[in-house]
Order: C-alpha cells, then structure tokens, then sequence
C-alpha cells in the first residue's frame, strides 16, 4: 500500500500531465496547424473559422498605423466582385473600433478610429450628394448615447446632429435619411409607469426603458415629430424578461427595444420594429397611432405562410421594399424585409438559425405571405443586430449577420453567392467581434483630404491611401538631389490597400523617393510626402522566437512521455516506495 505522500505526488504529476497536454493542444493549435496550412492552402478557410490564427485574425500595413480585419471568404462568386461594405467593427477583439469601408472581398479601403464606438454606417444622399453617415457615442449594452455624423467625399465632418430635448441623447439604433431631407433617429430614455401587470412587486411607480423616435429636419435641425412606445405599448406585451428590471431609474425594464424607423413617402406613415414585444408596425405619421402590427401578442395579419410569416422573434430591421408592390399597382400592397434573430441571449432562444426573411402584405385583406428567406452558408443564430439591403444595381439580397461578423450576398432567387466572415465562426456565440448592421454599395467615390503614405522597411517602399477609392496605379518617383526635378523610377497596378516597390539600388544615384497615386486617365490624384524609414522586422528574432516554442513543446512532449513511462512502471511493479517517499528500482526489465 502506497503512503499518502506518493499518492499527493501521482496527482500533481497528473495535474502537470494535463496541464502539459492543454498547453501542448495550444501550441499545436496555434502554431503548427498554421504551418501545415501554409503548406496546405486548401487548409486556412476551415482553420481561420476554428480560430486557428485567433478569434479576430488582423493585417498589419507598414504604410498605415492601424490594423484592418483580414476575412476569410468561406463562399464566393465572381458576381460579388464589385462595390464597397460597410462596417462597424466594435467587441472585445477590436482594439481599435471604428467605422471601415472595405472591398467587395473584405480588403481595406477606410478606417479611422477618432470617432471611437461607431456603429450603424451606410452611405445615404442628402441633397443630392452622398454622405457618409454613423452613429459615435458612448455605448451602454444595447442601448447608446451620442450623436449622428454625416461625412463628405473628402472624409471631413459635413453634419453632426443630435438628438432634439434637453434629456435626449441619440441612440445607436437608427439614422434614416428621408428623401424629403429630414432625418429619422431613436432615443431611448428612462420613464416612470404602471408596472403592476407585470407582477414581481413592482407596482404602479416602475421604470422602463422607452423608446422613442425623432424626425427632424436636417437643416434646420428642428424637431417635425416624436413618438413614444410608452404611449401605445403596454409593457406587459413584452417577451423579454428581467426579473431585476424596473424598480427604479438606474435599472429600467427594456420593454420595447425599437431597433428600426423607416417612412413611407406617400402616407407618412412610419415602419417601426421592436425588438422585445416581436412586433413590426405601422405608426399614424400625424396622431403617432398603431394603425396594425405584424407579429407578436396583438399580430393583426392572417399568415398564408403556415405561420412562416409571423413566427418570427427579436427581429431587427424592417424596411419597406415596395410601395406598392403588387405588380398591379393595387394599393395596400406592400413588400417588406427584415432580420429574424430567433434569439436574444441564452434565455431566449426561439430558432435554430438566424435569417433574412422578405414578406408581402396585403392591408386590405389584412393577409401577409413570406416571400423569400435567406439563411447563412453555416446556418448562423445571431443574438442580435443585423441588416437586410436590396442592392439597387442588381437586385442581390446582402445580408449583415449582426453579432456574428460577417456578411452574406445572395442572388434575386436566393441562392447564396458570397460569404464573408470577419472573425472566426468558433467565436460567433462570444460576440468578440460584431458589426451592428453591415450595408454594400457601388456608389461611393473617396477623395481624402489627405496625403497618400509612403514608408520603407525591409528593402522595400510600402505605399497607401486611406480612404481613396479612385487609384489605378502607383508610381515611384525619385529625386537624385535636393529640389532636384521627381522623376519616374516605377510604377505598379493598384492591387490592394497596401502595395510596395523594391527601393532603387544606390548606384543609380537616387537619394529620396516619393509615391504618386494614379486615376484609370494617368491623372495624378496625389503625391506623398518623402518616404520615410521605419523598422524593419527581423527573420533572425522571428527565427529565435519560432525555435522557443519549437523547444517548449517538445519539452512538453518529453515531460508527459517520461510521467507516462513512470506510472506504467509503478502499475508494473517496476519501482517501489522507500520510506522516505523517494523510488527505488526494484528490477529492471532487460
């Protein structure tokens, strides 16, 4: 019988054992499976979405000091090569979070981080002209106080606006521009009620959350109309719960969540979704009343779907498509889209998978039907967020997955063509990294107010212009002496946010180099400062640092090798206990 000091000791080495197993899995899992990858192409896509290169893989630049998110296309189609997507990557991974417009294939084109949470970027007109346009602010879980942004061609502040009243900050959830100038936007703010139906001893002195929406005029930045979901929706009606929400001002029940505005040009009615009472409803654009509601306890519409219409819960983003839609022209027709979260958190998960889904309805013999649905190429359950865009240039559903980054485009008859995933598809539960809402366009031209960069590093000029969308072409230009005359020393195709030159051998005399960005014409659109040096990586340290981890895990190996051959010892009667509770050998096999 062993003594009860060996026995303490067989369990640390049985700890160490594990401890040594995690870790060597980890260095397996992170360093070796990328290098078989490096070998095995057809390897990164599964790796990148099994974290392989981490929950939220990035690309550094040397000629820009931010990072950009570097996506792993787990499906694609050519005809998704064209067009800009916008971003808004926030979540624990991003250390810097901003708004981003990248490529068709996820590939940097502008990325700032001086507004710091951004959320809610698409491109919108106002007046003719494009803008840019975002939420900045301080976010609050799901909610956020802040301002609304409009950006020119040139990437400079056109417009800031801010929500209208003294108690009023803007939220995160909606900046609509309407084509009659003005500006649709939610607010949400703490109000006392009657919350005896809810139970709980919260009585007729509770708090909610209630959402309210703003138009206002752009210009003159007047407030047109207000409404509020305390007025019309009674908190009862809600599917969320909190059982520590609504006994006082500083924990208010969320009992509505309004998530989307749109208006409907003809009526002046508005489009409202929330989130919490699973409803989409039309809203009286003069008395602010419920003229019928799609979906939840009240759902006014007979679903010809088989419930396939109105089943759905904590959806985000209803947008008209139609006015009306009935290729007729009959009026009280009309065609929706929206976002189908089918869960919102642990607690309440109604689906299998998140979904895009496109519905018609007909108001005059209250009847709703579902057209399409579009679901991601991994059947992706979203906890929240999300978007859904009809892109005029070809009728392509795009679809944001919200709190799992990435992107889906589908054809007019819903075949999926492209995806796109920012982050691993491992991660997608933990919400690392998200994007509120994700929006694809063909129309945006960037002219920065800014100079391109150009840096050198490792032998080579690395050159970049955050922000401009019109480069063709890059050329090198040098100068042999001070103000002496720029010449051409080479050029290269534009290929992605950064491209690089081989720097010129010192006997052709060069002494500075500078960069020129191109148009499709050969026009110059502009020059870069003197390339300036910076550091270079070294293979040597990289080598060094490769040969530690190389020689940690084999020490691993060994230490869970010779534990392993011990205890098979002690079980074979090999070795034998002093009393000292050091081992003796007692025999040795020959």
């Amino acid at each position: 019988m062993l003594s009860q000091r060996p026995k303490t000791r067989l369990a640390v080495m049985a700890l160490a054992a594990v401890a040594c197993l995690v870790a060597g899995l980890f260095v397996v899992h992170q360093v070796f499976l990328p290098i078989i990858a490096y070998f095995i192409p057809s390897l990164e896509k599964p790796f990148y979405d099994l974290a392989v290169y981490g929950a939220y893989p990035e690309e550094d630049f040397v000629s820009f000091d931010l990072p950009s998110s570097h996506p792993n296309l787990v499906k694609w189609d050519d005809q998704c090569d064209s067009g800009n997507v916008f971003v808004t990557l926030n979540g624990a991974s991003i250390a810097h979070p901003g708004p981003s417009v990248l490529d068709a294939r996820g590939g940097l084109v502008w990325t700032t981080d001086e507004y710091g949470t951004v959320l809610n970027m698409r491109l919108q007109w106002y007046k003719g002209e494009k803008y840019i346009t975002f939420w900045a602010g301080r976010k609050d879980g799901s909610m956020g106080q802040g301002s609304y942004y409009m950006l020119d061609s040139s990437y400079k502040v056109f417009k800031k606006l801010d929500a209208v009243g003294e108690k009023y900050h803007g939220d995160l959830h909606e900046f609509k521009i309407t084509d009659e100038g003005t500006a649709l936007l939610t607010v949400y703010t703490a109000k006392q009620v009657d919350l005896t139906d809810l139970g709980h001893w919260r009585g007729k002195k509770g708090w909610i959350v209630d959402s309210m929406f703003q138009e206002i005029d752009i210009e003159t930045e007047k407030l047109l109309f207000e409404w509020s979901a305390a007025d019309h929706f009674p908190p009862a009606e809600s599917y969320m719960t909190n059982p520590l929400g609504g006994y006082s001002e500083s924990a208010p029940f969320d009992s509505f969540h309004i998530n989307s505005v749109d208006k409907e040009p003809s009526s002046g009615n508005y489009l409202i979704s929330s989130r919490h009472t699973h409803t989409i409803s039309l809203i009286d654009g003069t008395s602010g009343q419920v003229i019928w509601q799609l979906g939840g306890a009240h759902n006014d519409f007979k679903d010809l779907s088989e419930g396939l219409a109105t089943d759905f819960s904590w959806q985000h983003d209803a947008r008209w498509i139609g006015l009306p839609s009935d290729p007729n022209g009959e009026k009280g027709i009309y065609t929706i889209s929206f976002f189908a979260n089918g869960m919102a958190g642990v607690l309440h998960v109604d689906a299998t998978h998140s979904n895009a889904r496109i519905v018609r309805l007909d108001t005059n013999a209250m009847t709703v039907e579902l057209l399409q649905s579009f679901s991601s190429y991994q059947h992706t359950l979203a906890s929240s967020q999300g978007s859904v865009e009809i892109l005029p240039e070809n009728g392509n559903v795009f679809v944001g997955w919200g709190a799992s980054a990435a992107w889906s485009e589908f054809s007019p008859d819903g075949t999926l063509l492209c995806e796109a995933h920012l982050a691993a598809a491992q991660s997608f539960a933990w919400e690392r990294v998200k994007s509120y809402r994700v929006f694809k366009t063909s129309e945006w031209v960037g002219k920065p107010s800014w100079k391109p960069s150009a840096r050198i590093s490792s032998g080579r000029i690395f050159v970049s212009w955050n922000g401009a969308t019109e480069i063709a072409n890059w050329e090198l230009q040098g100068q042999k002496s001070e103000g002496g005359d720029w010449t051409a020393v080479d050029e290269v195709e534009k290929s992605a946010f950064e491209d690089s030159f081989a720097v010129p051998s010192r006997s052709e005399g060069w002494s500075v180099f500078r960069a020129v960005a191109l148009d499709k014409d050969r026009q110059v659109l502009g020059s870069s400062e003197i390339a300036t040096r910076v550091p270079g990586g070294s293979w040597s340290v990289k080598l060094f640092v490769f040969a530690i981890v190389v020689s940690g895990f084999a020490a691993l190996v060994w230490g869970v090798r010779t534990y392993l051959r011990k205890r098979r010892g002690y079980k074979a009667g090999l070795f034998a206990w002093d009393q000292t509770g050091s081992t003796n050998v007692r025999y040795s096999p020959l």
